[in-house]
């Protein structure tokens, strides 16, 4: 203790290492017994500042993995969205019965009422025997009866 420099030290090292704790700690809290609550504050103090660093490590691999899961997801959203819609037009080009590249309100509902395929595509997506008519009404903007599958795909698709 012959300087406060040394006596940093000296302190520094029976705390974080461990070095010298009983040999100097304990004359010390024996001669004034208060000086137990500062090393024990101080002790505490080390403690609760190596937990929080290790928390903080296991906290940050914690939110890259979920980032890594939820861009995992979104991809794999995407596929799967890119294989209905490729289905869907398979389906929808079946079920034009004129074969004119464009699906009618009753072709709709034929393909909605016989094609199992059909039907469950929609009810993945929400939509019902109902839902399509509405549909329909809001892609056949130039009132002709008709809708191109592609578009009637690609939009059902967007919603």
């Amino acid at each position: 203790f012959s300087s406060v420099e040394m006596s940093m030290l000296t302190f520094c090292q029976q705390l974080i290492v461990g070095e010298g704790w009983s040999e100097l700690n304990t004359p010390i809290i024996e001669k004034r017994p208060e000086t137990a609550i500062f090393f024990l504050l101080v002790l505490v103090s080390l403690v609760l500042g190596a937990l929080n660093l290790l928390l903080g490590v296991i906290v940050e691999r914690a939110m890259e993995a979920k980032a890594a899961s939820a861009r995992d997801v979104a991809s794999k959203k995407q596929r799967d969205r890119g294989e209905a819609g490729k289905r869907l037009f398979e389906i929808c080009k079946s079920m034009d019965t004129d074969k004119g590249g464009t699906l009618s309100v009753p072709e709709l509902r034929e393909g909605y009422a016989e094609n199992d395929d059909f039907r469950s595509l929609l009810h993945m997506m929400d939509l019902g025997d109902r839902d399509l008519e509405m549909v329909f009404g809001i892609l056949d903007t130039d009132g002709s009866g008709d809708v191109e599958y592609k578009e009637f795909v690609e939009e059902l698709l967007t919603m």
